[in-house]
């Protein structure tokens, strides 16, 4: 990994945008183009825009984009700004996915699924949370008001890095919150992060 790590940094080096370094949560598209979606280590995610000219490395070698999975880690030289989507020169993967493994059985035979990453939510909230309900947390935000969300049963909880339970929200916590509509039109949480986030090395 470290050789990975070097070999990268001194590629992207040459390059003229700043890295893009984090775990890769989806792709869309085929070889000859499309967009990665990549959560950084200060939770941002970030669009990686690729095409048939992106060099992709994987292991030592270069490989179709379409080789990469969910939960490798990257880094990316850009061309130009990151921000607010990041072209994509060269892609490579710092480190593999972890192999999958087969998830438990319930009493009845079927699968308890654990998303590896929320659904996606168009909306980012940062504020205090002022109320605590079975379900729902009511969020105080500074610019956008006071937001009732409900907690799905996959909503991914984050405390200082590490998988959380809705039993250790508290009042007065700031958090950082990924949202967007339900079916029923009510807002939805699909994210909560919160605690300290040690700076990426």
């Amino acid at each position: 990994m470290w050789r990975a790590l070097g070999l990268a940094a001194l590629s992207c080096a040459l390059s003229a945008g700043e890295p893009v370094r984090g775990v890769l949560l989806e792709r869309e598209g085929d070889a000859e183009g499309g967009q990665m979606s990549v959560r950084g280590p200060d939770f941002r995610v970030r669009v990686l825009l690729y095409h048939a000219e992106t060099e992709v490395r994987r292991e030592g070698r270069t490989v179709p984009a379409t080789a990469l999975q969910a939960g490798d880690h990257l880094e990316a030289c850009c061309i130009g700004e990151p921000e607010p989507r990041c072209r994509a020169a060269r892609i490579t993967v710092l480190e593999p996915a972890p192999p999958s493994q087969a998830l438990p059985r319930t009493l009845w035979g079927r699968a308890q699924w654990a998303p590896l990453w929320p659904p996606r939510g168009q909306l980012l909230l940062s504020g205090v949370i002022a109320e605590i309900y079975a379900d729902r947390i009511r969020l105080r935000t500074r610019r956008h008001g006071a937001y009732l969300l409900r907690l799905r049963e996959d909503t991914s909880l984050i405390g200082d890095g590490l998988a959380a339970d809705s039993s250790q929200l508290r009042v007065n916590m700031r958090v950082f919150v990924r949202a967007g509509r339900g079916v029923e039109g009510d807002w939805e949480a699909f994210q909560v992060v919160w605690g300290r986030i040690l700076p990426a090395r």
